[in-house]
C-alpha cells in the first residue's frame, strides 16, 4: 500500500501545481495521521529543483500550504463559492 508521505512526494515530483499538492496535504492532515517527519524526509531531495536550498524537505512541505492558503486557486475557490452563493440568491428571489 503506497502512504500518503509518498503519494505526496510523487504529485510535488510530478511537478504538480503546489497549490494542488497543498491540498491533498491539507486534507490528508484533517481526515488521517500525516507523518510530517517523513514527507519532510522525502521531500528533502525535491527542495532545490523548486528554489530551496537543497536536502531541505522542512522548507518544501512548509511552502505548500502558503501556496494552497494565499495562491490564485484558493482565490479562485472562494470567487466561485461567492457566485454559487448569489446565483441561489437571484434563484430564489425570481421564482
Amino acid at each position: 500500500m503506497t502512504t500518503i508521505e509518498r503519494t505526496v512526494t510523487d504529485l510535488v515530483e510530478a511537478r504538480t501545481d503546489l497549490s494542488l499538492v497543498a491540498d491533498v496535504v491539507r486534507d490528508a492532515a484533517q481526515t488521517r495521521r500525516l507523518d510530517t517527519n517523513r514527507l519532510k524526509e522525502l521531500l528533502g531531495p525535491l527542495a532545490a529543483r523548486n528554489g530551496l536550498r537543497k536536502g531541505d524537505g522542512a522548507a518544501l512541505l512548509d511552502e505548500t500550504p502558503k501556496v494552497g492558503v494565499n495562491g490564485f486557486r484558493s482565490m479562485s475557490h472562494r470567487m466561485a463559492s461567492r457566485w454559487i452563493s448569489l446565483d441561489v440568491v437571484r434563484f430564489v428571489r425570481d421564482r
